[in-house]
C-alpha cells in the first residue's frame, strides 16, 4: 500500500530533524554538508518505498577530480555496498553517485503495529547519515592530483630559457661636503628702518659653526623622551565596572538592557489576587474536561489524514494559562523580546514527554517554552537533564493551580 503525500513529508521532517530544506524538485532534503565541499549530499525514496542517498557535484568540480573520485569509490564498491546493505551506481553524465537501500520502509498504513513505522523510520535515518559519513570518507580519500607519465622526447623538445645575467649594484653617489667661508666675521650691513633711521650697530656677528644665510633652528626642549598615552578606563552603562577598550558595556549586561526596555505595567495587588483567582477556576474547568475525555481520547489516531496522535486544544489551553506569559523553564537566558500577531508571547506548548513514547496529553506533563528552550530539550547535549527538570516544573506548577 503506497504512502500518502504527507506521510512522506513527515518521514522526510523526521529524517532532517524538522529543520533541513528540500531539493529545488521537492522529491527529497538536503542533508547537512559544508558549503565549501563540491557537492551536495541529499536523501531521496526510490519508488516511495526504498531510501536513496545521492550525491551531486557541483559545476566548479573538474573532469579529472571527478574521475579520481570515481576510481577511488570502484574499488571500494563491493565493501561499500556489503556495509551499507544497498546498491551504489555512479553515473557520469548526470554528476551523481547514488546508493540505494535494499530494506523498504514500513509505513503507517501498512503497518501491523504503530511501533513498526517508528523503528522503521529510526532504522532509515541511521542508515541515511551511515550512507553520508562512508560516501564523504571515500570522497576525501581521493588522491588530490593524478600521477603524470612523461616521455624522454618531452625532456628533450622543452626549449630551456637561459638563466639572466647576475645584477651588479651600481655605487651610490656621495654627497659633497659644505665648504667653510674664507674669511670670519662676515660684513654685516645695517638694515634700512621705514622711518630713515639705521639700527643699532652694536649687533654680534653669527657664530662661525654655522651658515648666516640657514634660518636658525628652534630650540629644543631638554626632555625628549615621548611619554606614553593615557588611557582613559571606560566603565559599563550599565553595572559601572570597568569594561574592555572599546566597549561600552558588559556581553552579560546586554539581556538586562534588553529587558529593561520593555517596562512591565503595574498593577495593584488587588487587582492581581483577583485575576489568578479567575485564572485558577478556569485552568481548573479545563483540566477536568481533560480529564474527561483523556481516557477516550487515549491512544487514537487520526487515520483519515496521517495517523497523528488526537491532541487536546484544552490541555494546550491550560499550559497557555498557567505559564502567564513566560517561559516555564527554570534556567531560559531570556524569552524572545517580540510577540505575535495576536499580541501574544512566543511560547511553544510541548509535552515533556512525547505521545509516541508513552506520554501522556494532560498539563501535569505538559510545559510551555520559548523556542530556544524548546530547541534545547529537543537537539540540546543536554536534553537528558533539561527533560527530567521540566518534569518536575510540570508536576509542580500543576499540582499548585489545581488546588
Amino acid at each position: 500500500m503506497k504512502p500518502t503525500d504527507i506521510d512522506v513529508d513527515d518521514f522526510f521532517e523526521f529524517i532532517g530533524d524538522f529543520n533541513s530544506r528540500w531539493t529545488e524538485d521537492r522529491r527529497g532534503i538536503v542533508l547537512a554538508t559544508a558549503k565549501k565541499k563540491p557537492y551536495q549530499a541529499a536523501a531521496y525514496l526510490v519508488e516511495l518505498s526504498r531510501p536513496s542517498m545521492v550525491v551531486t557535484f557541483k559545476e566548479v568540480t573538474s573532469d579529472e577530480a571527478r574521475s579520481r573520485i570515481y576510481d577511488q569509490i570502484r574499488g571500494s564498491i563491493s565493501a561499500l555496498e556489503h556495509l551499507l546493505a544497498a546498491k551504489v551506481n555512479l553515473s557520469w553524465r548526470q554528476r551523481t553517485i547514488r546508493v540505494v537501500r535494499q530494506a523498504p520502509i514500513t509505513w503507517p498504513s501498512s503497518a501491523a503495529k504503530q511501533g513498526d513505522y517508528a523503528r522503521s523510520a529510526a532504522a532509515a535515518k541511521r542508515w541515511y547519515h551511515q550512507a553520508q559519513k562512508e560516501t564523504e570518507s571515500l570522497i576525501s580519500r581521493a588522491p588530490d592530483r593524478a600521477p603524470v607519465l612523461r616521455h624522454e622526447s618531452d625532456l628533450l623538445t622543452r626549449e630551456m630559457i637561459s638563466r639572466p645575467p647576475p645584477l651588479v649594484p651600481t655605487p651610490k653617489a656621495r654627497r659633497a661636503k659644505a665648504t667653510a667661508p674664507s674669511a670670519w666675521p662676515i660684513p654685516i650691513t645695517p638694515a634700512t628702518v621705514p622711518n630713515g633711521s639705521s639700527a643699532s650697530s652694536t649687533q654680534v656677528p653669527p657664530s662661525p659653526s654655522k651658515d648666516p644665510s640657514l634660518p636658525a633652528r628652534a630650540a629644543t626642549p631638554q626632555s625628549t623622551a615621548k611619554q606614553p598615552p593615557v588611557r582613559e578606563k571606560s566603565l559599563c552603562a550599565i553595572c559601572k565596572k570597568p569594561v574592555s577598550a572599546g566597549l561600552t558595556r558588559h556581553q552579560r549586561c546586554e539581556s538586562r538592557v534588553i529587558t529593561s526596555k520593555v517596562p512591565e505595567p503595574s498593577i495593584a495587588p488587588s487587582t492581581v489576587s483577583a485575576i489568578e483567582s479567575t485564572a485558577s477556576v478556569e485552568y481548573q474547568r479545563l483540566v477536568r474536561k481533560v480529564e474527561q475525555r483523556e481516557p477516550i481520547t487515549y491512544g487514537e489516531r487520526r487515520e483519515n489524514i496521517r495517523q497523528a496522535p488526537v491532541r487536546l486544544e484544552e490541555a494546550r489551553n491550560a499550559v497557555l494559562l498557567r505559564c502567564q506569559g513566560r517561559c516555564e523553564n527554570p534556567t531560559c537566558g531570556g524569552a524572545p523580546n517580540d510577540l505575535t500577531d495576536d499580541g501574544r508571547p512566543i511560547l511553544e506548548v510541548d509535552h515533556v514527554q512525547r505521545i509516541t513514547e508513552g506520554g501522556r496529553d494532560h498539563p501535569s506533563q505538559m510545559v510551555a517554552l520559548c523556542p530556544n528552550c524548546h530547541a534545547m530539550k529537543e537537539r540540546g547535549a543536554n536534553r537528558q537533564v533539561l527533560q527530567a527538570a521540566l518534569r518536575d516544573v510540570a508536576a509542580r506548577t500543576h499540582q499548585r493551580w489545581n488546588v
